[in-house]
């Protein structure tokens, strides 16, 4: 049985807004773009854990250097003579390869492990909406009705409900990335734990199991088409990012947070055609015990 999700069933009612239109005759030169929220930022709020220091890894997919630890030395004082008891230990460094697949290993514990997965929230931001000018209202009442925050945190305390909602839905995996996938790989040692921040390259219409389908749960062409009611359907996902807490001791996934901007090109044909363009961003965040 294929997965219905949020995304899915607002493509369809989008489609069914431009199918009103094709069957009403709206003037196709005609359309409106409207930019609800700029989802091109991607804002985490806790400065502490997400800082842009300290980070081990380099952005371009090459191995770390020492130059990218913070050096906390006052550079104006005299340097003291090393000894054994004050000298810190060298931090490892870590290539994107290790740390991708330090964190496929620590992911796919949750589906295996985890006794628990609380989704804390779901945001939802609306970015560039293109539809044709005359619907352009009804377009507006639908996204703002779908696309509720999901607010209060809902609690998946089985096996089953883990499998059926956690990344990826539905799937026996959290992640299958590869070093192809991912643009940017850095890792930040936080005392017990690790906390690793993935950026993937973009990438359009995404399948599951593979680039950004690797570890994001992504909307395929073929569950669109099974409508019915669409000629042509395509996405563009850019910027998707993965923050996950990882412990030391166990390497156990405590905490992980997953950004997903992406664009929806709709077009229907139907007594004329029709096209459709939606930019959203979906940002979901877990807590995860064992």
């Amino acid at each position: 049985m294929k997965k219905i999700t949020k995304l899915l069933a607002l493509l369809l009612a989008l489609t069914l807004v431009l199918t009103g239109c094709s069957f009403f005759g709206a003037d196709n030169d005609e359309s409106t773009t409207t930019t609800t929220e700029n989802n091109q930022d991607i804002v985490i709020d806790d400065e502490d854990l997400f800082d842009n220091e300290g980070w081990l890894g380099d952005e371009n997919n090459e191995p770390a250097s020492s130059d990218k630890v913070e050096n906390k030395k006052d550079e104006t004082s005299t340097k003291a003579p090393e000894t054994t008891s004050t000298t810190k230990p060298a931090e490892k460094e870590w290539t994107t390869a290790e740390i991708v697949d330090y964190f496929n290993k620590s992911a796919n514990k949750v589906k295996t492990d985890a006794t628990k997965v609380v989704k804390n929230y779901e945001d939802r931001t609306v970015g560039e909406v293109e539809v044709p000018k005359n619907l352009q209202s009804t377009a507006e009442d639908l996204i703002a009705t779908a696309m509720k925050d999901d607010t209060d945190p809902i609690t998946y305390g089985t096996k089953e409900e883990i499998q059926e909602n956690y990344q990826v839905p539905k799937q026996n995996y959290v992640s299958r990335l590869t070093v192809d996938s991912v643009e940017s790989a850095q890792i930040k040692d936080k005392g017990n734990e690790y906390v690793i921040r993935i950026e993937l390259y973009n990438e359009k219409n995404p399948t599951a199991g593979s680039g950004v389908g690797s570890v994001f749960d992504v909307i395929e062409a073929e569950e669109v088409a099974e409508s019915g009611m669409v000629e042509d359907f395509s996405t563009e996902y850019y910027d998707c990012v993965v923050i996950a807490t990882i412990d030391k001791e166990t390497g156990h996934m405590t905490h992980a947070n997953y950004t997903t901007p992406l664009i929806l090109n709709v077009t229907v044909n139907m007594f004329g055609t029709q096209k459709g363009k939606l930019g959203l961003t979906f940002e979901k965040d877990y807590t995860i015990t064992y």
